[in-house]
């Protein structure tokens, strides 16, 4: 079996912490959560840190499966092979990284390194950087995607969520499409600063339902397309849920990839239902997001 990681990449409420439980049940893997995270770069001094985002009622609160261990514990386990590895500005200001450097090339092989099993990362802040990470640390590559909006509906669980989408918005650099639909936008942005006052700034000045899908399914769209150019695999949850040849393709390539034992059989993907009206306003609005595309 090949040794190589397997990188899990996906926006965020894809499925990506069912399909890491998952995961993380079979024996010859050893599954990080979300290491490129905001709250990871800030433990990256102190690992305690870890300890704020795994409380029982927060992930309740976002309808996650269950997990036997927490969702930091591996990166936990490696510690310190990670300490002063990754930096604030990597998670979000390199959202687009071009460069293997700029894309935490670092930071991966040192958790590549202390892992003592074929490493697999569940990241929801990567899907921009898959061909700058496949260049630098080689291994396999799926993205995890689903129903545009079905995944903005499951957004409005927090406000966290919408907020992360705008700062996205600040990194460096901004690929062209995401840039023209940008400067089509009308709405406050916040002055360069700190992820954490960014996401305050975007709380307190919410996005219309309007502008939050636009922008949002920009994003969608422009990651599933460099997910059709970079990855190895795509894995779609809607179709993971309801059809049976989708999920046995997806657990014959894992289980190449070193990845044994998998049952994706419970897999489950909520479909909202939308009034005409509602479809008609966000049909406009992934019209206006193709329009800015095709200018770019």
């Amino acid at each position: 079996m090949s040794e190589s990681p397997i990188f899990v990449h996906s926006l965020f409420r894809a499925g990506s912490t069912y399909l890491f439980s998952r995961l993380r049940r079979s024996d010859a893997l050893f599954c990080y959560y979300e290491s490129m995270h905001e709250l990871v770069a800030w433990a990256s001094e102190d690992v305690t840190r870890l300890e704020l985002e795994t409380r029982t009622e927060k992930m309740q609160q976002m309808r996650h499966p269950v997990l036997e261990a927490d969702y930091f514990d591996e990166l936990k386990q490696v510690w310190p092979a990670w300490k002063g590895r990754l930096t604030p500005e990597t998670v979000y200001s390199k959202y687009f990284a071009e460069t293997p450097a700029e894309a935490g090339e670092a930071f991966f092989t040192a958790l590549c390194a202390a892992s003592p099993k074929q490493p697999v990362f569940s990241e929801c802040r990567t899907a921009g950087r898959i061909g700058a990470l496949k260049q630098g640390m080689g291994g396999h590559h799926a993205y995890l995607w689903r129903s545009p909006r079905d995944q903005w509906w499951s957004y409005q669980i927090d406000p966290y969520f919408d907020a992360a989408s705008r700062v996205i918005a600040h990194a460096d650099p901004l690929p062209a499409p995401l840039a023209t639909l940008l400067h089509s936008m009308e709405w406050p942005r916040a002055p360069e600063s700190t992820f954490s006052e960014a996401r305050d700034y975007y709380d307190l000045r919410p996005a219309s339902a309007v502008d939050s899908y636009t922008w949002f399914y920009g994003l969608w769209l422009f990651t599933l397309d460099h997910a059709l150019e970079n990855a190895d695999l795509l894995i779609n949850i809607d179709s993971l849920s309801s059809v049976p040849d989708h999920q046995g393709a997806v657990v014959h390539t894992l289980v190449d990839w070193g990845a044994s034992d998998i049952d994706l059989s419970d897999a489950a993907s909520p479909a909202a239902h939308y009034s005409d009206e509602e479809l008609e306003v966000l049909s406009a609005a992934e019209v206006r997001v193709h329009d800015c595309f095709a200018q770019s």
